[in-house]
């Protein structure tokens, strides 16, 4: 992994881009980013000193922080409407059921 690759400018592309795929509902192409961001976290977090001063850090961090509750909460929408669309489902397959066993019976 290269020196940009675990910048925290590179840690906040990723988080845009992850942002992005929520939308596109790639969800493989999320875990894979994910992973990748989270080792680009732990290699930038491990230097000794850290190479950027405290306030871009903090903003930055501040950045990611934002954008990953507008992931979490769009995640848990897409997941509502899941769970919305199987009752739905469900309700419909009840009512056919009903109209066979009416019309068979």
């Amino acid at each position: 992994m290269s020196i940009m690759e675990y910048s925290l400018e590179h840690c906040l592309e990723m988080t845009h881009k992850l942002l992005s795929l929520t939308h596109q509902n790639q969800w493989e192409e999320m875990q894979e980013i994910a992973a990748h961001r989270h080792k680009a976290f732990e290699l930038y977090f491990a230097q000794s000193p850290l190479p950027d001063d405290h306030e871009l850090v903090h903003s930055i961090v501040n950045q990611i922080m934002e954008t990953d509750e507008k992931i979490r909460l769009e995640m848990a929408q897409y997941r509502q409407d899941a769970i919305d669309d199987g009752v739905k489902l469900n309700s419909a397959n009840n009512a056919v059921n009903q109209y066979q066993t009416v019309k068979h019976g």
